[in-house]
């Protein structure tokens, strides 16, 4: 799917052997003979116009598969008959009696396809037929060819059949041939009067012996004189196929260890040179990732992967694998050696990839911050630079202003920091945090917020034995939710317990499962299930006297739950969870229905009095700052066309626009002496550069070839609000003249 892009752009003016093929249906009123001493090349058609030879190194199984090698008994009308069951009169051919017209090339109109003669059978396949056998190997596929040309109206009837086990037939040309497996297949054909090439192939199951046997399929109306003549009769075995050798090495200026995004080749041989076709060069062995290609001339060609193709690490099993041509045999190089290492280039970036979460203030967070040491291309770098994190200026967007609390600088190991037992001691919403070392472009993290949240019922408002009340609340889009209490185990089963989030009022009176939208529900005492979407059966937490949570030890365990309603995200989503001594369960998180109005709180006694006690509990309302997505802002600010338009027309796109938080008519930001700044208005974080992301800086020669600048290229890359994007242009440019502009691509 094409994305809609925006684009800003400023431009600084600088100082200063031939083929034999035969066609897959050859017909022809005249075939030129050609000497019978000559290498029977077989073509294979498997449609019209597609060719394939096969190799000359196919052995041919059939003998005097052109009749030029007999002596014939004269026949009637001055013609040569074969004798029946005499193989000297036709070396290598059997006749079941005698039938056969053996005519020189010249007769009855005919010019043998190749050689001298060829067969006319004249008498039905029912009466007599023309043989040869020959050994086959199990697995092996052979390929039968022979010429036809009808003379009245019968045809060629065509069968292999073998002395054992099964034959596969596959289809021919230029009609089907009839397929196994069974112990013989046929092809049946009828073309025309002219000679046509017939071809199949056919493999046994059972290493044995085949027969190809031939005879004339008519019907009533013709004479003696009629029938089918044959000619250049061929069955080619298995290709046999010249062993190679491939043997792969680094062209020279090629080294290991090398840099990410340096240009590297490496020279393929094969052995014999005589070898055609392709060669392709693998990372991970044979079947790792394809990272180039090359073409054979000679015997050797030289592949050079894409500058990106091989990761920073150790790449130790690198091949060069020859897909082999017509008459060669694939082979795969030794893995490369030694291996080629590749290093990351020189730290120029920072990048936080955890920011924190968990956030109360003067609380540690439970998730702590990460930054990543990074080279021009993304890369972490082999690095222990000192790292330092401060709050971002300008944040946070409420509440504040807070200090960071803790170590503030670590150094990095092998190119990460991982910091730990940092907090900010007061509360916020859209705090960010800021990664700095020395010269490198520093980093921002994502938004977070530091609060505990209002409470708007604690245990005031719900304790002791459980009661039966609705405590109200209306919740809002952009806020989290949380209910959490802990209860009791009583001394003695408890029933019809219930407890959670429903869209029902005090007023509603009716308390029972099918009214929460999620909670827990204990219905006979036994087990504590969650309930969710109005009575949905969830997880059953615990059965009596084991499991997790309610239940287990009567007047001893305390178990916590908890249940949340999401509301920032369009779809309202809740969840749950449960813990004790024994351990927690969570529950997932469903799509929430209805309009929450009340935490309902509610027991049914049975009429034992015997009741759970409720304690710790708490509802707390937590807003959480959600960056808005493009089409949010639009729909916000009235923009209703895309980021690469410009809806109020004042020259800046929708997309350049929503990366400022420009809400109304704004200028592109201009060029001083060298360098261009966009503000960042805190729509797109920093950590969203790159060619691949949601925004990138690009320069050209021409305004029509765009390349993006890497990220240890820009001056700065802050976050908003008040963050900024800087970068200046280097001076000289081919031709005098150098653009730059700002891509963006939003969510």
């Amino acid at each position: 799917m094409k994305k809609n892009t925006a684009s800003h752009r400023a431009c600084l003016r600088l100082p200063g052997t031939a083929a034999l093929a035969t066609s897959s249906h050859d017909s022809t009123n005249v075939m030129q003979p050609v000497s019978p001493l000559r290498r029977i090349l077989t073509v294979l058609a498997l449609g019209a116009m597609a060719l394939c030879i096969t190799p000359v190194s196919a052995q041919d199984l059939i003998s005097n598969g052109s009749f030029e090698v007999g002596s014939p008994v004269p026949g009637n009308s001055g013609q040569l008959q074969i004798a029946a069951g005499n193989t000297a009169n036709l070396p290598g051919w059997t006749a079941s009696q005698a039938f056969g017209w053996y005519f020189r090339a010249s007769a009855w109109g005919r010019t043998a396809p190749d050689g001298s003669f060829n067969m006319n059978l004249n008498s039905a396949t029912g009466q007599n037929t023309l043989s040869q056998s020959f050994a086959v190997a199990a697995g092996d596929t052979y390929t039968v060819s022979y010429y036809e040309a009808k003379r009245g109206n019968g045809y060629l009837d065509t069968t292999v059949s073998v002395a054992a086990g099964l034959v596969t037939g596959a289809a021919g040309s230029p009609v089907a041939v009839t397929a196994g497996p069974s112990t013989s297949i046929v092809q049946a054909t009828a073309v025309n009067n002219n000679w046509t090439l017939h071809s199949f192939t056919f493999t046994p199951d059972t290493t044995t012996t085949a027969t190809i046997t031939f005879g004339n399929h008519y019907g009533g109306g013709q004479g003696d004189n009629d029938g089918v003549f044959l000619d250049k009769v061929s069955v080619l075995g298995p290709v046999s196929l010249a062993t190679t050798t491939t043997t792969l090495t680094r062209s020279s200026g090629t080294v290991t260890p090398s840099i990410y995004n340096d240009s590297l080749s490496f020279d393929v041989a094969l052995d014999p040179t005589t070898a055609t076709g392709t060669v392709r060069l693998y990372d991970g062995g044979a079947s790792g990732t394809l990272i180039g290609t090359g073409t054979l001339s000679g015997g050797t060609c030289t592949i050079t992967p894409a500058t990106t193709a091989l990761s920073v690490g150790t790449h130790a099993n690198i091949v060069a694998v020859y897909i082999g041509d017509t008459t060669h045999n694939t082979s795969t190089s030794v893995a490369l050696s030694p291996a080629q290492v590749v290093n990351s280039g020189g730290a120029t970036a920072l990048l936080i990839t955890t920011p924190p979460s968990g956030a109360l203030p003067g609380v540690a967070w439970a998730t702590q911050p990460t930054v990543n040491v990074l080279d021009a291309s993304g890369n972490i770098v082999d690095s222990n630079a000192s790292i330092t994190l401060a709050i971002t200026t300008g944040t946070p967007a409420s509440g504040g202003a807070g200090t960071l609390i803790g170590t503030t600088t670590v150094s990095a190991v092998n190119g990460v920091a991982t910091f730990s037992g940092l907090s900010i001691d007061t509360a916020g919403v859209g705090y960010r945090l800021t990664a700095a070392s020395g010269q490198l472009t520093p980093a921002d993290s994502a938004l977070f917020s530091v609060t505990a949240g209002t409470v708007l019922y604690d245990s005031t408002a719900c304790s002791g034995n459980f009661p039966r009340k609705t405590l109200d609340f209306t919740p809002v889009a952009g806020h989290v939710y949380t209910l959490s209490f802990s209860l009791n185990n009583p001394t003695n089963s408890v029933v019809n317990c219930l407890i959670g989030l429903s869209p029902k009022t005090l007023a509603d009176n009716t308390y029972n499962d099918g009214t929460l939208i999620d909670g827990f529900w204990n219905s006979s005492g036994g087990t504590i299930a969650r309930q969710y979407n109005g009575g949905g059966n969830g997880t059953a937490f615990t059965s009596t006297g084991s499991g997790n949570g309610y239940r287990g030890s009567h007047g001893v365990l305390i178990s916590n739950y908890e249940v949340v309603l999401d509301t920032t995200a369009v779809t309202w989503k809740t969840s749950t969870s449960m813990s004790s001594a024994l351990g927690t369960v969570s529950g997932a998180a469903f799509t929430a229905v209805g309009t929450t109005k009340s935490v309902q709180v509610w027991v049914r006694d049975p009429g034992n009095g015997i009741y759970p006690t409720i304690s710790n509990f708490r509802l707390t309302d937590t807003a959480v700052i959600v960056t808005p997505t493009y089409a949010s802002w639009a729909t916000t600010n009235g923009v209703s066309s895309t980021p690469s338009a410009d809806s109020n027309n004042d020259g800046v796109e929708n997309g350049v626009a929503y990366f400022m938080n420009a809400t109304g008519v704004t200028t592109n930001p201009g060029i001083t002496g060298n360098t261009v700044t966009w503000p960042n208005g805190g729509n797109i974080p920093s950590t969203e550069y790159g060619a691949d992301k949601q925004f990138v800086v690009q320069t050209s020669p021409d305004l029509v070839t765009w390349t993006p600048v890497a990220l240890g290229d820009l001056i700065t890359n802050t976050s908003g609000p008040g963050g900024a994007l800087t970068y200046t242009l280097p001076a000289g440019a081919e031709g005098g003249k150098l653009f730059t502009r700002l891509l963006v691509i939003p969510n």
